[in-house]
């Protein structure tokens, strides 16, 4: 099964060729440069490995929450090639899919995922890994108001982060235990499994078009 991966809604866009559950390769392209590299990246990527659009068998695309213009970028990407070869697009949430893919490595009680939302805003989720809930899930708030929130969860949580600097080293000066873990780029090969598993299960939820992934004072838009 030949999918097409794209992700990375921020400083760095990748687009990655997996056979199965085997990645292939994949091509990193700096966020500013999105627009102009990505659709010739993707005909390099799939020519390096002898592969032709028409046998791509689905597109998968982080459709957000992350910077608006490299988000629009994917998005519209990976519709234009699902349409042009009339095969389905899976969609998939960036925060939620990183509290996920953490929730498996971690010894931790929660896990948090903090991603800059600019205008000093940010984007949190919450993961209770006991209960298997989230607590706090796609919030767009200010970053004071961040802070308060996760007081409450420092001394037993994973730190997701990608964040401004000075936003970073707040949260160090005042949560106890803030190890962060750099988030910049998506645990690709656990979306892949779960793609991959989904679908031996039947229950993959693809679509004709993925949508953009956008949250703005508190309220999820698609």
């Amino acid at each position: 099964m030949n999918i097409l991966l794209f992700s990375g809604c921020f400083d760095t866009a990748i687009v990655s060729l997996f056979d199965g559950e085997r990645l292939l390769g994949s091509k990193s392209l700096p966020s500013r440069s999105t627009s102009l590299l990505l659709a010739p990246s993707v005909g390099e990527l799939l020519k390096s490995f002898d592969v032709d659009f028409r046998f791509l068998d689905l597109i998968a695309v982080e459709a957000g929450p992350g910077a608006f213009t490299s988000l629009r970028v994917l998005v519209v990407t990976a519709n234009a090639i699902a349409h042009a070869i009339s095969k389905p697009v899976y969609s998939f949430n960036g925060l939620e899919t990183r509290c996920f893919s953490q929730s498996l490595k971690s010894s931790k009680r929660y896990v948090v995922t903090l991603l800059n939302a600019y205008s000093n805003q940010v984007f949190v989720s919450v993961f209770d890994r006991l209960k298997n809930i989230f607590l706090h899930e796609n919030l767009c708030i200010f970053f004071p108001e961040a802070l308060e929130l996760l007081l409450s969860f420092s001394s037993d949580a994973d730190f997701l982060v990608k964040i401004k600097p000075e936003h970073q080293a707040e949260l160090s000066a005042k949560l106890t235990g803030f190890d962060p873990i750099d988030t910049t780029v998506i645990d690709q090969q656990f979306v892949i499994n779960k793609i991959l598993d989904c679908r031996q299960k039947s229950c993959l939820k693809t679509s004709e078009m993925a949508m953009p992934f956008y949250i703005k004072a508190g309220f999820v838009t698609k």
